[in-house]
């Protein structure tokens, strides 16, 4: 059996990743978040991906590994539900926000629509995760 606890706390914290990342593109009367930040919302793009199959991968009692590729997660995630293969392209895209966000480039600029794609990835694959984890999460 599960850690149920367990995999309801990468859903959650997931969720947050989710929830900071649309937070960064949307647009708001305090002036602290205006639109500004498409980098660091597909930073946490690629974190709630990570968590969310770290959550899914917890459920069926696999004790996920401590990296952030989004691709080998996804894979491990397969044997448990095949359906995962149709994300590993996206998995793949998705991971380049790890690392590359963090840090200034020149050649790596992400404007508001690939940030809003991303978000809307990261938010199908999450509900994915969490669909195949119910009623737990």
């Amino acid at each position: 059996m599960s850690d149920q606890n367990l995999v309801k706390q990468w859903f959650r914290i997931a969720n947050s990743d989710l929830k900071i990342a649309r937070r960064c593109l949307a647009e708001a009367d305090d002036g602290v978040w205006v639109n500004t930040e498409p980098e660091i919302a597909c930073f946490h793009c690629q974190q709630a991906v990570e968590k969310a199959l770290k959550g899914f991968l917890v459920f069926y009692e696999i004790d996920p590994p401590k990296i952030h590729d989004l691709k080998v997660l996804c894979e491990m995630a397969i044997p448990y539900e095949p359906m995962f293969e149709q994300f590993l392209g996206v998995c793949s895209d998705i991971m380049l926000y790890a690392v590359r966000t963090r840090y200034p480039d020149d050649v790596f600029i992400i404007d508001d629509e690939t940030a809003n794609q991303a978000i809307v990835d990261a938010q199908t694959i999450f509900d994915f995760c969490k669909t195949r984890v119910n009623p737990v999460s």
